[in-house]
């Protein structure tokens, strides 16, 4: 056994007759690892001796205040991300129409495909406007204002 394993099993055990035989045999032979455990069990013997009392201080109006102190997270998206978005689903919309997938699907269900094609895709566009809407309700905000006047 190596010393970096007798100290992994060493500190899964707590106490000397509990040890198993491979780690016994490498602590007898290792005087290395034997003054570590001495100086663990030297640590554990004074832990044990102090008394620990429970902290009566409530501290989560500290932890609180410190979360409000933080900054917002934010990931502001560039604004020519948002219109090379919308631009490439609405060529989506206005070419998928000459496709070949279409021209099939046309041929296989026939008339009664477009109307639920036509449907999705006008739900895509809208929850895509819906979602830069929702993100830039700044930006709308300012911009109203200054129409008012």
């Amino acid at each position: 056994m190596k010393c970096d394993e007798a100290m992994r099993r060493l500190l899964e055990h707590d106490n000397a007759p509990g040890y198993p035989l491979p780690l016994r045999l490498h602590l007898r032979r290792c005087a290395h690892c034997r003054a570590e455990e001495a100086r663990l069990r030297a640590a554990l013997e004074e832990l044990k001796a102090v008394a620990l009392s429970p902290r009566d201080m409530d501290i989560s109006d500290a932890v609180m205040a410190g979360i409000e102190r933080l900054e917002s997270y934010r990931r502001d998206v560039p604004m020519y991300n948002w219109i090379g978005g919308g631009l490439a689903i609405l060529g989506g919309i206005v070419l998928i129409s000459f496709s070949d997938s279409f021209a099939w699907l046309r041929g296989s269900f026939g008339g009664d495909f477009e109307v639920p094609l036509s449907i999705v895709l006008g739900i895509v566009i809208t929850l895509y406007a819906s979602a830069f809407i929702a993100t830039h309700l700044d930006m709308a905000e300012s911009w109203m204002a200054k129409r008012r006047g």
